[in-house]
């Protein structure tokens, strides 16, 4: 992605262009080994879940889960020339048996290890919070009007991933940083991609892609900019596994920039 020259391995038009966070949860129906393969991970978190409770949450991690997808998207375009580096930090292939990336495996791990993680921190003192209710909020749907406690998918901001991305790369032997709200535009995109993988957090917006089909999105979702378009008007981003465009001016809501970057990789 340096010079608005975008990783063709990680972001490939024809195949995959980058993780996608629906897909653990799919592959139960479309690749029943690798669905074996991701409860096998599930399972090293939380080894007392039965299949239906797996199943809740890959659907849960495919209803929140674009956070981790960028922070994904990010480690694959950087280890892209340092496979071995890759098998020695994860202790798995970089690629499956079919070629393709192994997305899933780190995806699935990353949820499962730091979901509804948190960071504490007084003075020089710093801590991991648990979460436990994090998805939980009060809903007003009884009759009645009585209040009760409701599950839904809760997402990330800035700060959540940033401290989830950096302590679980952490654990893996990773030096990296995700640096937050920066300054990006489509003018100096190429300037920040010099120094890492870019990403966008944002609401109320609408993509497009080569196809002239457009899908809008109301709610917060983080993308992976992977470059811009030859008129400088607009990012080329990878959402749900698929490239799109995004025009910053067309977003009504919120936006939030970060940079991760990676040091010592090999």
């Amino acid at each position: 992605m340096r010079n608005n020259v975008y990783n063709q391995i990680v972001y490939n038009s024809d195949y995959e262009y980058g993780a996608n966070q629906r897909a653990p949860y799919l592959a139960a129906s479309s690749d029943p080994e690798e669905y074996h393969q991701l409860c096998v991970i599930v399972k090293s978190h939380f080894p007392q879940m039965n299949r239906e409770e797996i199943d809740a949450l890959l659907l849960k991690l495919r209803k929140e889960g674009c956070g981790y997808v960028a922070m994904i998207n990010s480690l694959f375009d950087v280890y892209t020339n340092y496979p071995d580096k890759f098998r020695e930090n994860f202790g798995f292939s970089m690629y499956d048996t079919d070629g393709s990336l192994n997305y899933n495996h780190v995806l699935v791990d990353l949820y499962c290890k730091m979901d509804n993680h948190n960071g504490g921190r007084f003075l020089f003192f710093t801590w991991d919070i648990y979460a436990e209710n994090e998805d939980r909020i009060w809903s007003d749907s009884d009759k009645d009007g009585k209040y009760e406690w409701t599950e839904k998918p809760f997402g990330n901001n800035e700060l959540q991933m940033k401290y989830r991305w950096e302590s679980y790369c952490k654990e893996h032997g990773i030096d990296v940083i995700v640096l937050c709200s920066r300054a990006v535009s489509v003018e100096n995109y190429a300037s920040y991609a010099e120094k890492g993988s870019v990403s966008i957090l944002c609401s109320n917006f609408t993509l497009s892609n080569d196809k002239n089909q457009t899908t809008h999105v109301k709610n917060g979702h983080f993308m992976t900019i992977t470059g811009v378009t030859v008129d400088e008007t607009k990012y080329i981003v990878s959402s749900w596994g698929e490239k799109y465009y995004l025009d910053p001016k067309d977003i009504k809501g919120f936006k939030y920039y970060q940079v991760i970057t990676y040091k010592n990789i090999v």
